[in-house]
């Protein structure tokens, strides 16, 4: 190593697996022998994705297929003069330096780590020595992993996949009919964690009049590798079981709870987090058929990586004053024992050196036909073989780093900011939170009971897009086109469309632009939000191009029934400068309260009031709190207006006035009853759907079923 005896990457509590919004950090060591003239010593903090192969029997010069994806580039100087810096060289001494270093991953929809033939997801460390001409930089590499939210305690995962097909047997040499031959099979649910078992229900008729072979359970994993719109692909069987017998002319064979065991395999792939490897997972059962083609059913399953019954704090966003990540999760990390194949590929900056990626893992876990994991091992049913090929039923060996005793104390990415005065004053956002923490411990008066409470909501996100007025038949072409896609689940839905917004409401408005119209949506969760706003953006429409749209968690109190022809006011509300904490807290404690009770009298409901709203396309108010409420006609909005105009309201409109920045608009919906209407499936669609149990079969829905997203967001106070 020259100059060098040893580089080593210590993460700090012996972390070895990381999530959105996660804080990578730790303490690099560098063993210098000699002294070594350097511009700088570097920290480099990767994400990249690539796919490689070379084409066959091609007379092209240069037969390689490349696809590479970034996804994460920080740099961070720890020694020297930064990178493309002029300045004079540094020296290293004799002897053992220690630096620390931090890296914020995004708080954005990550893929996971994975490692394959033709390609690999890879997060990864770089530390390089950079050396004054004509002298070769020194580089060191160490990967860890990320894993992306497939939160199994979703809805979605806990529904059962089933199957039903049929296949007519041919007599000998294929002359006549011979009879059927029928498969059913179930899965207890949809989403499993490795170390979990599928239960599985099978029940394999033959009506034929010829015998068959054995019925076959297979975990099989998928894996596409793209790269210049071409595509590799692999399938590799993780475990199997069979019956012990055939299954002769004249019966039925019935199984039940029959346990196909998940070994530590990776997860599957988010959608939309990488695209250019996709890796997904089924259960393929088989009866298999002598001289002929076998039946199989095909049932999709996903792999997650949070365990029913465990949790995984939200990701912290920059800027974001609430805590950070809670680092104690419960969730047991294991390496993966198959589903991998090491990558020997590079290009450009990703390097190539092998790598063993992590995957949440559940112990000792055994199958409850209640639906709930219990510690304890799972039996098999006797008429099943206990083998399973590719399987290992008990846990990996957890693996994880070591810290040496000698590291020093690592102080964080920056100091904690000073109590006192000093401190920021909060958003308005908090304080709303404290106006409703006031109203939950205020003692009741009167005054207080004779104010309406406010109505609960139930969680979701609502997605707002404001777009030129000339695209309003564009959108509602999209959003008739889309209902399929708005309705893969039955809680998303076109809540509003205001061709012309009325500004200028709080001041002259500059903020909102001239001629815009305004779309409020809503979906079950921010990241189904955001995948359908990402699918309709490839669309080319003219609405979509200059639009600006946010997406932010809400509590939404207007029933579906209700929606068609809303009326909503949006405001943007910033806190201005020299604001103090201790004029913010005496608002919140003497006005707002008032306030509040004026607007609930009026019978306005807030639907949503967050800072922390994501813009997806375009831009909206920066550094603001955007606040969505329902007005059950105009004349309440204008009689709210005119109430805090009389008494003592003007005097606290004024003091609202000196802390806050803020402008309105107000929304009259058209009617969108006619866009929501869901449409009917054709009978041929319907005809082709075998199930026993049609509402948990997802047919032709499988892949989107499998790759619905679970996102972790604060919810709004009102």
């Amino acid at each position: 190593m020259g100059k060098f005896k040893l580089c080593a990457i210590i993460f700090r509590e012996k972390k070895v697996v990381y999530r959105e919004g996660d804080l990578v950090s730790g303490v690099m060591q560098l063993d210098v022998l000699e002294p070594v003239t350097v511009k700088g010593v570097r920290v480099y903090c990767y994400g990249e994705a690539l796919t490689k192969w070379s084409k066959e029997f091609t007379r092209d010069w240069n037969t390689d297929q490349v696809g590479q994806e970034k996804y994460l580039a920080q740099v961070l100087t720890v020694f020297g003069k930064k990178a493309n810096v002029d300045g004079p060289n540094h020296t290293l001494t004799v002897g053992q330096h220690k630096w620390n270093f931090a890296f914020r991953l995004p708080a954005e929809r990550l893929p996971s780590s994975f490692e394959g033939e033709y390609g690999a997801i890879r997060w990864f460390l770089k530390v390089e020595v950079d050396k004054p001409f004509p002298s070769i930089n020194n580089k060191w590499f160490r990967a860890f992993t990320v894993l992306s939210a497939l939160d199994l305690n979703e809805a979605v995962y806990k529904n059962p996949m089933s199957k039903t097909v049929t296949k007519t047997v041919s007599k000998a040499l294929g002359l006549g009919n011979a009879g059927n031959l029928i498969l059913s099979a179930k899965t207890d649910r949809f989403g499993y964690c490795p170390g979990e078992s599928v239960a599985l229900t099978v029940e394999a008729k033959n009506e034929s009049s010829k015998d068959m072979g054995k019925v076959l359970a297979t975990l099989v994993q998928r894996v596409v590798f793209t790269a210049n719109d071409e595509s590799k692909s692999t399938n590799l069987g993780m475990s199997s079981m069979e019956t012990e017998l055939p299954l002769a002319k004249g019966t039925t064979l019935t199984l039940t709870d029959l346990m196909l065991p998940i070994p530590a395999v990776p997860p599957s792939t988010r959608k939309r987090t990488c695209h250019i490897i996709s890796c997904t997972y089924s259960v393929q059962v088989t009866i298999q058929v002598p001289w002929g083609l076998n039946l199989q059913a095909v049932l999709p399953i996903a792999i997650g990586t949070v365990p029913r019954g465990k949790r995984v704090p939200p990701p912290r966003r920059a800027g974001q004053s609430s805590p950070p990540r809670d680092p104690v999760t419960g969730i047991q990390y294991v390496q993966c024992v198959t589903g991998i194949t090491p990558c020997r590929k590079y290009h450009n900056n990703f390097p190539n050196f092998p790598y063993t990626p992590q995957t949440a893992f559940v112990s000792d876990y055994v199958y409850n036909p209640n639906g709930q994991a219990s510690p304890s091992a799972s039996a098999q049913p006797a008429a099943v073989s206990s083998s399973a090929k590719g399987a290992t039923p008990s846990a990996p060996p957890v693996v994880s780093g070591a810290t040496p005793s000698t590291l020093p104390p690592y102080p964080g990415p920056s100091a904690a900011p000073p109590s006192g005065d000093s401190e920021l004053p909060p958003s308005y956002e908090d304080v709303l939170k404290m106006d409703e923490d006031n109203q939950k411990s205020a003692t009741p008066t009167k005054t207080a009971t004779a104010a309406k409470a406010a109505p609960k909501g139930k969680d979701c996100a609502v997605m707002m897009i404001r777009f030129s007025d000339t695209g309003l038949s564009t959108f509602r072409d999209c959003i008739q086109r889309e209902q399929n896609n708005l309705l893969d689940n039955e809680e998303a839905y076109l809540a509003a469309l205001a061709p012309q917004p009325i500004t200028g409401l709080e001041k002259p408005n500059e903020e909102w632009p001239e001629r815009v119209a305004l779309a409020v949506l809503v979906f079950p969760d921010m990241c189904s939000g955001e995948e359908w706003l990402s699918g309709v953006s490839g669309r080319g429409d003219n609405w979509y191009s200059g639009c600006d749209a946010i997406i932010m968690p809400a509590k939404w109190t207007v029933s579906r029934e209700e929606a068609g022809r809303l009326i909503l006011s949006v405001t943007a509300v910033k806190t201005r400068e020299g604001t103090t904490k201790q004029q913010i807290l005496a608002f919140s404690k003497n006005i707002l309260p008032s306030i509040t009770k004026c607007r609930l009298e009026a019978g306005a409901q807030r639907l949503a009031a967050s800072k922390l709203f994501k813009t997806l396309h375009g831009k909206w108010a920066p550094d603001c709190t955007v606040a969505l409420t329902y007005w059950p006609k105009a004349d309440s909005y204008f009689a709210y207006k005119e109430t805090i105009q009389k008494g003592d309201y003007p005097r606290y409109v004024e003091e609202y006035r000196a802390l806050f920045d803020s402008y309105a608009v107000l929304a009259f919906s058209e009617d969108v009853t006619s866009l929501s209407s869901q449409p009917t499936l054709d009978d041929d669609t319907q005809e082709s759907e075998e199930s026993d149990d049609k509402e948990n079969n997802f047919g032709d829905d499988d892949e989107r079923a499998e790759n619905l997203l679970v996102t972790n967001e604060e919810h709004c106070s009102q």
